[in-house]
Formats: structure tokens, sequence, C-alpha cells
């Protein structure tokens, strides 16, 4: 159990925390630089304007807690539970989600650049009034996800189950999806599909 207070601005860098639980923190500014966190559980915990730099999540737990106006750089979160996490207004560059549970995380009016969500559940997740750029999505479940107001030129669903999922139809324009997901965008278009019997 970690006991100490974290207090605003405070500076933890080049070490490892294995085991540990974190938990009832609130602080602001608070900096980790080239960090490696290994199973560890944080518990009603709530930094605004956290800075995250070359820091590294294994197996880790980062349910229900809150992260607002964080900036995340190299980030890596491997096998972590980031289920209702709240990244609201934060900004994420060269940062890796990998078999990662994202299901009901907030990452609205977010800015994304070269980041990648791979093999991650992230259903009813909310990625809404974001700016993406270099965002790759790889075999991600998004059932229900919301990305209404987010601009999706040059993102690439086709690999990802999107059932259900929020887009306007504004927003569509350069979106790379399957045949299937495809029939399901000329909903939101309107257009009525028909097959005809061959003529020969």
């Amino acid at each position: 159990m970690w006991k100490e207070k974290i207090e605003d601005e405070a500076v933890f860098e080049d070490c490892t925390f294995e085991g540990e639980i974190i938990e009832g923190q609130e602080a602001r500014n608070v900096v980790f630089k080239s960090i490696t966190f290994r199973q560890v559980i944080f518990k009603e915990v709530e930094f605004r304007k956290l800075d995250l730099i070359d820091v590294t999540f294994e197996g880790c737990d980062l349910s229900n807690i809150s992260l607002e106006d964080a900036r995340l750089h190299k980030v890596r979160f491997k096998s972590c539970r980031l289920v209702g996490i709240r990244f609201l207004e934060a900004h994420f560059n060269e940062v890796k989600f990998e078999d990662t549970n994202l299901d009901y995380a907030i990452l609205s009016g977010s800015q994304l650049k070269e980041v990648t969500f791979d093999t991650c559940k992230m259903n009813v997740f909310s990625l809404a009034q974001c700016k993406l750029k270099k965002v790759v999505f790889k075999t991600c479940e998004m059932v229900r996800a919301d990305l209404a107001a987010t601009r999706l030129k040059n993102i690439d669903l086709a690999s990802c189950d999107i059932t259900g999922i929020n887009i306007k139809i504004e927003d569509l324009r350069g979106l790379t999806v399957n045949s299937m997901q495809a029939l399901e965008f000329s909903k939101l278009l309107g257009i009525n599909i028909k097959d005809q019997d061959p003529l020969f």
C-alpha cells in the first residue's frame, strides 16, 4: 500500500513501482518520468494536468480514475484495465494501448498524435470531439463507441467491431471500413440497398 500523500507538482523519475496500491490521491501538475508501473492498482485517484513521459504500465488497473488535462508522451499500456477512466481534454503523443480494456473510458475533447490501439476492448468508449493524427486501430472491440464530432480522415476501422458506433455523417470522409461496415454506414446516409436478380 502506498502510504505517502502525493503533493502538487511532485516529480517521480527513473524508478519502478511493482505490486503497489495507490489509493485516495488528489493532486495537480504531478510528473512521472522514465517510470515503470507493474501490477499497480490505482483507486480513487484524481490527477489534473498530470505529465507522463516515457512511462510504461504493465498489468495495471487504472479503472474509474480521473486524469483530466493529462499530457502523455511515449507512454505504453500493456494488458491493463482502464475501464471508465476519464482522460478529458488530454494530449496523447506516441502512446500505445496494447491488449487493454478501455470499456466506458472517456477521452472526449482530447488530441491524439501517433497513438495505437492494438487488440483493445473499447466498448461504449468516448472519443467524441477529438483531434486525431496518425491514430491506428487494430482488431479492437468498439461496440457503441462514441466518435461524434471527430474527423476520421485517414482512420482505418476495417479490422474492428464497430457495431452501433456513433459517428456523424460529416466526419465520415476519408474513413476506411470493410464492406460489411459500409453497408451499416449506408443507413446513416439514408441509402436503401436492394439486391436485384441477375438478368441472365
